[in-house]
């Protein structure tokens, strides 16, 4: 699946494809060592995190965490999907009910 952050707006979900979630806070500052990347994300959620500050990170305009293709690995947290704020909400509303029910 490829995505493009360019089209992303503050605050968007992404999804990673190792499970994690991040929300979009904006592109980077070119001005900064993190202007090397293209767009700065913050972590709500890592699959089995042991810690409660989850931090920021960076990507590039394809969801890529590295920018070289030799350097990445199975295991970054690349952007699989975009969704808005409202539309994760609803999806995860509808997940919660789902797994109540299943319980």
């Amino acid at each position: 699946m490829s995505v493009d952050l360019r089209i992303c707006k503050p605050g968007d979900i992404l999804i990673c494809r190792t499970g994690a979630i991040v929300t979009y806070l904006g592109p980077t500052d070119k001005s900064k060592p993190e202007g090397y990347y293209d767009h700065r994300v913050k972590y709500l959620y890592i699959p089995d995190a042991k810690y409660k500050d989850l931090g920021e990170g960076t990507r590039i305009d394809s969801g890529h965490v590295m920018r070289s293709e030799s350097a990445r690995l199975d295991t970054d947290h690349d952007v699989v999907a975009i969704l808005s704020k409202k539309d994760f909400k609803k999806l995860w509303k509808s997940h919660k009910k789902f797994i109540s029910l299943a319980n």
